[in-house]
């Protein structure tokens, strides 16, 4: 088996927010099943646990440029994960956000659209092969956790794929792009695009006025 990098997903549908101290309590960080047919054993995720344990949390994937130098914008920094956990069958945790814009859209978005978008753990792992799966078997290193808009669903899962299509614009994505990001590097979405509906709802999200301030 080679190590090699893999994509874990998670969710804060199975998550509380705690306002008082300002965590998402609860947060699924990886479960057993992939919309993409990978499986993660048992075993691999017991053993994975204190590899999240304080990890941080982003806004997007990786540049291809941060990749290269493993350095990340401090602009896209929300907060750090803690308490991890194996339990019912999935990694959770808490994660105690910064009172920073790439924290408030965390915050905004577990508070009030949960499915709008999902996390996805920048990872490597051994996997091998069977029956058309793949088989993750361990997880050698967990870089970071990202926040990520769109991405395809399971029931508390949530696994990116990278693209989309033409249809509604989440929460998710109209609160990055009304940030000036746009995580999946489609020229095709941009906030002209938006709706009023979709630009109210992210605004909402977000904690913003009409007029674009907090």
């Amino acid at each position: 088996m080679e190590n090699k990098k893999i994509v874990c997903e998670g969710s804060f549908q199975e998550a509380a927010f705690d306002k008082a101290s300002n965590i998402i309590r609860g947060v699924v960080l990886l479960g057993p099943l992939s919309k993409n047919n990978r499986e993660y054993t048992r075993e691999c995720m017991q053993k994975a646990v204190p590899l999240f344990e304080g990890r941080q949390a982003f806004i997007n994937h990786p540049t291809a440029e941060e990749e290269r130098t493993g350095r990340r914008d401090v602009r896209n920094l929300a907060g750090r994960f803690s308490g991890i956990k194996y339990a019912e069958g999935k990694i959770r945790g808490d994660l105690s956000l910064l009172p920073t814009p790439a924290g408030e859209i965390f915050r905004g978005i577990a508070e009030s659209d949960p499915a709008a978008a999902g996390l996805s753990s920048n990872a490597h792992g051994l996997w091998r092969s069977e029956s058309g799966k793949q088989i993750v078997e361990e997880l050698t290193e967990v870089f970071s956790v990202d926040l990520v808009a769109n991405p395809a669903t399971t029931k508390g899962l949530f696994e990116s794929d990278g693209s989309r299509g033409n249809g509604p614009i989440t929460t998710g994505e109209a609160a990055n792009l009304l940030l000036g990001h746009n995580p999946n590097a489609d020229a095709a979405i941009t906030v002209g695009r938006l709706t009023d509906v979709e630009k109210s709802s992210a605004a909402a999200a977000l904690g913003l006025t009409e007029g674009g301030e907090r």
